[in-house]
């Protein structure tokens, strides 16, 4: 990964997240397409991709297994740590008013797409070509943004979203896929979804 090729995806990086926030914000339109908004679609999954590609780089790579071996017991732990998470901020008011909506296949591929997205975003075109250039700081560079993104989420969440990303950023760079983050984060989601639907339990 070459100098230039980092400030193309670090310009882009910021363009799609301010485009992002304009259309959350309302300044622009952010119609939802059947199962995600067109927001997320848009400025986490087509224009990252359309970078990649005019850099000649492989996007789908990042949805490969990768290097499994190097990750299986963080992914096995972090299924069981996020499960029980879920559970113990299920209890919460806060929690209970944002997510408390019951799971519906409808809204079980909606919260996977959306995290698919995300994921793809923060630790695949922000962070693995980062990683790349130069190491291990790169989780930051692409955490801090990642967390920002929660500033609308209950505290908790907000606060939590600090060693969670990093955390996913230290899977991806180890295995060099998404695809593990990905599991992990729509388990976290769907299992809040249901933890709080069931009343914290």
């Amino acid at each position: 990964m070459g100098h230039a090729d980092v400030r193309v995806i670090a310009v882009v990086a910021l363009l799609c997240l301010a485009l992002r926030a304009t259309m959350v914000h309302g300044y622009l339109p952010d119609p939802t397409l059947r199962y995600i908004s067109s927001s997320s679609l848009l400025c986490f999954l087509v224009l990252p991709t359309l970078t990649l590609l005019l850099l000649r780089r492989r996007p789908l790579a990042y949805f490969g297994p990768g290097r499994p071996r190097a990750v299986l017991g963080s992914f096995l732990f972090g299924i069981a740590a996020v499960t029980v998470g879920a559970f113990l901020v299920a209890h919460l008011s806060s929690f209970r008013a944002a997510y408390g909506l019951g799971l519906s296949p409808a809204l079980c591929v909606s919260v996977v797409v959306g995290l698919v997205c995300l994921e793809f975003f923060f630790r695949g075109f922000l962070l693995l070509p980062f990683f790349e250039r130069f190491g291990w700081p790169a989780a930051v560079v692409s955490t801090v943004p990642y967390v920002l993104v929660h500033l609308d989420k209950p505290t908790v969440e907000l606060l939590g979203s600090i060693p969670f990303g990093l955390w996913l950023s230290a899977i991806a760079m180890r295995s060099g896929s998404i695809i593990y983050g990905v599991v992990i984060h729509s388990v976290l989601a769907l299992a809040v979804q249901l933890f709080t639907a069931a009343g914290g339990g």
